[in-house]
């Protein structure tokens, strides 16, 4: 470690509230209108794909074509409060996108500076490996921490971008919320809670839900904590602190 050191007490790693972090929800969409947002302001974007290459758009106001990514916002809602939360809409209604499409959405992420970008699903082909490995490069040249959900039926099948070291890549368990756990050898390292997670979901409802993908915003507010405490520490180095908490109680 540089001159950051010590390492964060567990104490104040909990009392951090996001402050001053931006961070990138990358999923369905936001709907920004649900009340579990009451005077929050997300900004959201989108891509249009009628260009080639596709670019990104901001829209006048948010929305969720499936309502996955108004959950992870809401868990992100609940525990990192003061952090800076925007929304890109890349997967449609039934959760598929085009990986060239993901990756050019988190590319205009890094781009823009967000500290944290929140990764709630993966692709299995390896016929986009070197763009996911380019991506994930860049975000770690640039200083963008990426969290990525794993597989859920098995976090040890390949998944892009959960199977690169520099992705904090995150399992599910039943687990306390304020909980998080480590895997050694494996790299998907994290476990956090994911089933029966008590989320918002599109057209103001709520439901309960499970997987690694609600997995991974828990994280993703513990990585945020950790940044507005550390901002210049890099992925590793974050990494670093989170296998010191693991088990710890700590996302908070």
């Amino acid at each position: 470690m540089r001159e950051e050191d010590p390492w964060l007490t567990t104490d104040a790693i909990a009392a951090a509230t996001g402050k001053g972090v931006r961070i990138l929800i990358v999923d369905s969409g936001v709907e920004t209108s649900h009340p579990v947002f009451e005077g929050r302001e997300i900004e959201s974007f989108c891509l249009d794909e009628t260009c080639v290459p596709v670019r990104v758009q901001q829209e006048a106001s948010g929305s969720d074509a499936f309502g996955h990514g108004t959950a992870v916002a809401s868990i992100l809602q609940a525990h990192v409060p003061a952090a800076t939360l925007a929304s890109l809409r890349v997967l449609g209604g039934d959760l598929r996108s085009h990986s060239e499409h993901v990756v050019a959405g988190v590319e205009w992420g890094i781009d823009r500076g967000f500290d944290v970008i929140n990764c709630s699903f993966g692709s299995s082909s390896d016929q986009h490996l070197r763009a996911y490995k380019r991506l994930v490069d860049r975000a770690f040249c640039r200083g963008t921490i990426l969290v990525s959900a794993c597989n859920n039926v098995d976090y040890r099948k390949t998944d892009y971008p959960a199977s690169f070291p520099t992705v904090i890549s995150t399992d599910y368990a039943a687990m306390d919320a304020d909980q998080i756990g480590r895997r050694a050898g494996q790299l998907v390292e994290f476990v956090a809670n994911g089933r029966d997670v008590p989320v918002a979901w599109r057209d103001g409802g709520y439901r309960k839900n499970t997987g690694s993908s609600f997995a991974a915003p828990h994280v993703a507010a513990l990585v945020a904590k950790i940044r507005e405490l550390r901002p210049r520490w890099n992925a590793c180095d974050v990494k670093a602190q989170l296998y010191r908490v693991a088990g710890e109680g700590l996302v908070g």
